[in-house]
Parts: structure tokens; C-alpha cells; sequence
């Protein structure tokens, strides 16, 4: 689980969707909503397409992630 808790108007990056594709970012973070049955922490997000979704804390790419070289 991601040790980072992020708040509404934070930007984001996702990883890969199910089909390995990238998903354009960044995404912001709109609300934090309850936890998942996982206990895994859940947001709902706005990304540059307009579209919202529900993402959770395993989807969110950190920094290093993004760019190796930080």
C-alpha cells in the first residue's frame, strides 16, 4: 500500500491500464473516498480527458516512477 495520502487538487500519474497502454495524465485527485475492502485507500479522479474514475492507491504512480532519474 502507498504510504503517501494525497488531498483533493493534488496532480497525479496512473500506471498502465489493463491493456499495458499509458494513461495520459496527470490526473487530479477530486475526493478521497472510504476505503475498499482491501483497506486499500480509494480516490476519485479527473483526468485531462474530463472523464472521473475511482482509482486507488495502488495505481498511483510515485515520482521515481515517473522518471527514473529523480
Amino acid at each position: 500500500m502507498n504510504a503517501i495520502s494525497y488531498k483533493p487538487g493534488d496532480l497525479v500519474h496512473l500506471t498502465r491500464d489493463f491493456a499495458n497502454q499509458p494513461r495520459l495524465g496527470p490526473f487530479e485527485i477530486l475526493r478521497v473516498m472510504p476505503h475498499a475492502d482491501n483497506s486499500q485507500r480509494q480516490y476519485r479522479v479527473r483526468g485531462s480527458d474530463g472523464r472521473e474514475r475511482v482509482i486507488g492507491d495502488d495505481e498511483i504512480v510515485t515520482g521515481r516512477q515517473i522518471n527514473p532519474n529523480l
